[in-house]
C-alpha cells in the first residue's frame, strides 16, 4: 500500500505492523459485510490537489492537509453505506497523500454489538528559532550571532580568539533541517448490548498514537539565557490507550464507570550539549567546574510514563426539571527518571537519586452539579474539588561536596510545583425576560492552595452577565460581560528589579536617571567572608526587590455578536471581543481587541461557501528589568 511508508527494523517494524493491521482491519470489514447486504449506497470522488507555497512553509502550510511540499497529488475519496434489517455498515476513505489521510469503518450488528475504528494521519510543520537575537556579548560572536549548536569539542574555545569553524558548520546544518512531524492515530470503540441485561451497556476502546519526524530542541547552554543551544531532535513517540467500562440505567439513576490505562514511550534521539571547559576564576584560582557542569550533558529527554485512572459518574433525574450529576476521578501516574552522568569528564554522576528514581503523581477529584427550574428561572449550582499530590524526591550532587563556597544543600529535596488543593464553586441563573430574550447571571469562585509555600494561594472571584435576544425574524443579538478579581495570582517574588531602590542598610543603589539604578559590585566583597570575590548569587540575587508576573489581578471582558439570516441558505455574523487585564502591583496592563466577520451561503444542497475574517490586536505594557553586564 503506497500510503504505508515506514522504515524496517526494531521499533519501526513494530509500528509498521500495527498500522498495517489497522488498515487491514478496515479493508477486510469493508469487503466482507456487503456480501450479505440487502441494500447499499456509496460514492467515489477523484480529485486533484496542487500545492504551491511561496512563503515560509512552516507558517503558510503549518498543518499539512494535502502534501508537505509543492506539487500535484491525486486525491481519491469514497464512502459506502450498507443496511440489512437491524444491521448497518458504513465505510469512508479520504486519501490526500501518503502521510495525510483518513479511513473510518463503523458497523452495527443487530443492535447488539457496535464497533467503530478509524485511522488518521497528518503532518505538522514546526517553526525554528534562528537564535540570531540571542548572542551573548562576548568577543568572538559572528556578526552578533553565536552558533550554539555544537555537540563536540571545538578546540581551544577558552583562548582570546576561539576557532569556531566546527560550531559554525553545525549551526548552518541545524538551520537547514526540515522540522516536520507526522502524527498517526488509530482508534477503536466497541459497545455490547446484551438482551439479558437491557439496562446495561458494556463498552471498550483503544487508541494508538505515534509522532515521528524532527523538532528543534532548545536549552540554556551556560549560566543564563544569553547562551542558547539548539539542535535537531529526531522524534519517535508512541502513546497507547486501553479503556473499558459500563453504563447502567436503573430507574431515575444512571451510572457510568470507565477504567483507562495509558502508556507513553519515547524512543526519540538523546540530545547532548558539550559544556565547554572555560578558564573561570573562583577566589583568584582558575576553576573549570565553577558552573558544576563540564563535559557532555543530556537535555530535552521525556521519560516514559504509565497512567491508570478510574472514573465514576452518576446522574439522578429527580423530575423533568430537576437533575443532579456527580463524578469521581482517581488517577495515578508514574514516570521513570535516571541518574545523569558527566560523560565528558570522569564518569561520576552530575546528580543521582537518593532512594527511588520513580516519580509518582496522584490526582483525586470530585464534581457535582444540581440544576432545577423555579417558574421562569433556571437555577444551577456546581462544585469541583480536586487534589494533586506531586512527587517528592531527593538528589545528590557529588560536585557540591568538593566546592567549599557552594551555597546549596547536598543532598537536596525537591517538591513538585504541581502539588495543590483546589476548589471551584459556581452559581448560575437564567431568566426568560420575554419570548425571545433571556438573561443569564453567574458567579464563580476558585481557590488554588499550592503545597509549595513560596507559590502561595490564589483566589479568583468571577461575576458574569449575558443576554441573548431574537430582535426580529432572522436577526439575533448576543452580548456578555465578565469581571474577575484575582487575589495573589501566580508570580515570582523578588524576581526582578536588580538594584531597584536597593538599600539593605549597608549597601545602597545609586540612581542613574531614566529609571536606571546602579550597584557597585565592590561593595559586596565582604559578604560571606569573601574579601576578594564577588559572586552573582550574592551580589545580584539578593538585590532583586520587585515581583514579576504576567498574570492579572483584575480582568474585564466584553463579548458581542449579531447574526442575520435572511434566508435558510444564507447567514452573516459580526462579532467582537475586548479583554482588559491589569496588575497594579507590577504595573502590568494588557488589552486585546478581536473583531470578526463571517458569511455562509449554500446555493444548492450540494454546495456551500464560507468566508470569514478575524482581526487580532493586543497591546501590552509591563515593567522589565534588564541586567546590563558584560561577560
Amino acid at each position: 500500500m503506497a500510503c504505508m511508508n515506514f522504515s524496517l527494523g526494531g521499533k519501526k517494524m513494530k509500528q509498521r505492523l500495527v498500522w498495517l493491521l489497522a488498515l487491514s482491519s478496515c479493508l477486510i470489514i469493508g469487503m466482507s459485510i456487503p456480501a450479505f447486504a440487502a441494500s447499499s449506497s456509496g460514492s467515489v470522488e477523484l480529485r486533484g490537489i496542487i500545492t504551491d507555497v511561496e512563503d515560509n512553509t512552516a507558517r503558510a502550510n503549518e498543518y499539512v492537509t494535502t502534501r508537505e511540499d509543492d506539487g500535484a497529488t491525486l486525491s481519491p475519496k469514497m464512502d459506502l453505506k450498507v443496511v440489512d434489517g437491524k444491521s448497518a455498515f458504513d465505510m469512508s476513505a479520504d486519501l490526500k497523500s501518503a502521510d495525510n489521510f483518513s479511513l473510518e469503518v463503523d458497523f452495527d450488528l443487530n443492535r447488539i454489538f457496535k464497533f467503530g475504528t478509524s485511522l488518521d494521519a497528518f503532518q505538522h510543520w514546526k517553526d525554528k528559532e534562528t537564535l540570531e537575537q540571542l548572542g551573548a556579548t562576548m568577543q568572538g560572536d559572528i556578526d552578533g550571532d553565536q552558533p550554539r549548536v555544537s555537540t563536540n569539542l571545538t578546540g581551544s574555545l577558552n583562548t582570546a580568539y576561539p576557532s569556531l569553524d566546527e560550531a559554525n558548520a553545525q549551526y548552518f546544518e541545524e538551520q537547514s533541517n526540515d522540522y516536520l512531524v507526522t502524527r498517526r492515530e488509530w482508534t477503536s470503540e466497541a459497545e455490547l448490548h446484551l438482551p439479558e441485561l437491557p439496562n446495561i451497556v458494556f463498552h471498550a476502546g483503544q487508541r494508538v498514537e505515534t509522532r515521528n519526524g524532527m523538532e528543534q530542541s532548545i536549552t540554556l547552554s551556560k549560566c543564563s539565557s544569553c547562551h542558547i543551544e539548539a539542535e535537531g531532535k529526531d522524534i519517535d513517540e508512541r502513546t497507547e490507550d486501553l479503556s473499558f467500562g459500563m453504563t447502567g440505567k436503573f430507574g431515575l439513576v444512571t451510572i457510568d464507570y470507565e477504567y483507562l490505562n495509558r502508556k507513553f514511550e519515547d524512543e526519540s534521539s538523546i540530545e547532548e550539549y558539550n559544556y565547554l571547559f572555560a578558564g573561570k576564576t573562583r577566589a583568584d584560582v582558575v576553576d573549570r567546574t565553577q558552573l558544576l557542569y563540564d563535559g557532555v550533558q543530556e537535555y530535552s529527554n521525556t521519560p516514559d510514563s504509565d497512567k491508570d485512572s478510574h472514573m465514576l459518574k452518576a446522574r439522578v433525574d429527580l423530575s423533568s426539571n430537576t437533575v443532579f450529576t456527580g463524578s469521581f476521578v482517581q488517577a495515578d501516574i508514574e514516570s521513570q527518571k535516571q541518574d545523569v552522568l558527566d560523560e565528558g569528564g570522569d564518569g561520576t554522576p552530575t546528580y543521582q537519586f537518593v532512594g527511588s528514581d520513580t516519580l509518582e503523581t496522584e490526582y483525586t477529584g470530585y464534581t457535582g452539579k444540581f440544576a432545577t427550574r423555579l417558574g421562569p428561572v433556571r437555577l444551577s449550582a456546581s462544585a469541583n474539588i480536586y487534589e494533586i499530590e506531586g512527587p517528592e524526591y531527593t538528589l545528590d550532587f557529588p560536585d557540591r561536596d568538593v566546592i567549599d563556597v557552594d551555597p546549596y544543600l547536598n543532598p537536596q529535596t525537591y517538591h513538585s510545583a504541581e502539588s495543590r488543593e483546589a476548589m471551584e464553586l459556581g452559581l448560575d441563573a437564567v431568566y426568560r425576560i420575554s419570548m425571545g430574550t433571556t438573561l443569564r447571571l453567574g458567579y464563580d469562585y476558585e481557590e488554588i492552595e499550592r503545597e509549595e509555600e513560596e507559590l502561595g494561594t490564589t483566589e479568583t472571584h468571577s461575576v458574569k452577565a449575558a443576554i441573548n435576544s431574537r430582535l426580529a425574524k432572522g436577526l439575533s443579538l448576543r452580548g456578555s460581560y465578565e469581571y474577575q478579581d484575582i487575589e495573589e495570582p501566580f508570580y515570582l517574588e523578588d524576581g526582578t528589579g536588580i538594584a531597584q531602590n536597593y538599600d539593605d542598610g549597608t549597601i545602597q543603589a545609586t540612581e542613574a536617571g531614566d529609571g536606571v539604578y546602579v550597584l557597585n559590585t565592590a561593595d559586596f566583597t565582604n559578604i560571606d567572608n569573601n574579601t576578594n570575590t564577588v559572586y552573582y548569587w550574592n551580589s545580584v540575587y539578593g538585590s532583586r526587590t520587585m515581583d514579576a508576573t504576567n498574570q492579572p489581578d483584575e480582568v474585564h471582558e466584553l463579548k458581542g455578536s449579531v447574526n442575520w439570516s435572511p434566508a435558510a441558505n444564507m447567514a452573516a455574523t459580526i462579532s467582537a471581543r475586548v479583554r482588559m487585564e491589569e496588575n497594579g502591583s507590577v504595573q502590568y496592563e494588557q488589552t486585546s481587541y478581536v473583531p470578526g466577520f463571517s458569511f455562509w451561503y449554500a446555493p444548492n444542497g450540494k454546495m456551500n461557501m464560507t468566508m470569514a475574517y478575524t482581526f487580532n490586536k493586543q497591546e501590552t505594557e509591563n515593567n522589565m528589568c534588564v541586567g546590563w553586564y558584560h561577560g
